[in-house]
């Protein structure tokens, strides 16, 4: 039956061919199915048994092929069908992605399928969330990882823009720091008597364990200098707040809006992907190989450093 002269009672949106309809067994109403779920009952239920529900015309005229009708017993069944892992796979793609028609239902107009390959690994976790903020329109959704290591977060979902300034703030941060540092020039003549009797004496400076002393009696004039002149320099203000720029707001904002930026650059990609006019099955292996994920040891590495400098 066509139900694009119909609309969802529940969301009030107009049914398009790709829609999932379901319909009630005792009115006809046709619902999307996600929205029959969400309720969890026919959204006329208090009309069934009057006639005012035929006035909206959902009653199937006889010779039309009956649609599908919802059984809630059937649709739990389903349901616990989708919690096994799927047998069919396609050549090019991992086993941790589905290829299952049945559960492929839509997020940003595109079939989830089409995002489980672009996802690549993880996929269980994103694509619920895309369900949610696709169907919700919802901006923030929560990633902890991201919170802690944005770049390397950034770099192995292939956002590498993001990637790159957050790496840019990190180099100016550092390079600042250095200079400030260095262009002190009390802090240069007591790095360069430091230098100077490590030379003759290496055995003083092992691991430069010094630097961590409460205790400073014991040691050489050299070494107590460079303590004191190095608890006596001031940062600029620009420094500090630079500091907590490039420290907290990637975090804070990949943390909030990451999830939304990603689902958004992934639509993008499987909308240039489309353009190549494949076939469903290699399009899906193309989405996979060329949009999936940063080589894992890479990017743990990337997180390594960045837990450690900027800790």
């Amino acid at each position: 039956m066509d139900f694009t002269k119909f609309h969802c009672p529940v969301c009030n949106s107009n049914f398009t061919e790709n829609d999932d309809v379901v319909v009630c067994p005792d009115c006809g109403t046709p619902h999307h199915r996600e929205c029959y779920k969400k309720i969890g009952k026919c959204f006329n239920e208090n009309m069934h048994g009057s006639d005012s529900i035929s006035a909206e015309g959902y009653k199937n005229p006889e010779s039309e092929v009956k649609p599908e009708i919802f059984d809630p017993v059937e649709e739990n069944n389903f349901e616990k069908n989708q919690e096994k892992p799927s047998n069919v796979r396609e050549k090019g793609l991992p086993d941790f992605i589905r290829i299952d028609p049945a559960s492929n239902h839509l997020i940003e107009g595109k079939h989830a399928n089409l995002f489980e390959a672009a996802v690549g690994k993880n996929q269980n976790y994103y694509i619920p969330r895309f369900t949610v903020m696709s169907s919700l329109n919802k901006g923030i959704s929560l990633n902890i990882i991201a919170f802690f290591i944005p770049f390397a977060w950034s770099l192995y979902r292939k956002m590498y823009k993001i990637s790159a300034v957050i790496f840019a703030g990190y180099l100016l941060f550092f390079g600042l720091s250095f200079y400030n540092v260095y262009s002190n020039t009390e802090v240069v003549d007591a790095v360069n008597k430091c230098y100077e009797e490590l030379q003759e004496n290496p055995e003083l400076y092992t691991d430069f364990q010094f630097l961590y002393e409460e205790d400073i009696d014991y040691l050489t004039d050299a070494q107590k200098n460079l303590i004191v002149v190095s608890e006596s320099m001031t940062y600029p203000v620009y420094l500090i707040v630079l500091s907590y720029a490039v420290r907290l707001v990637p975090k804070f904002g990949l943390c909030i809006f990451g999830n939304k930026i990603y689902l958004k650059k992934l639509r993008k990609n499987i909308d240039k992907a489309e353009k190549k006019g494949l076939e469903a099955d290699k399009l899906k292996v193309y989405l996979y190989k060329k949009y999936g994920t940063f080589p894992m040891v890479l990017a743990a590495i990337a997180g390594i450093f960045e837990l450690m400098m900027l800790r």
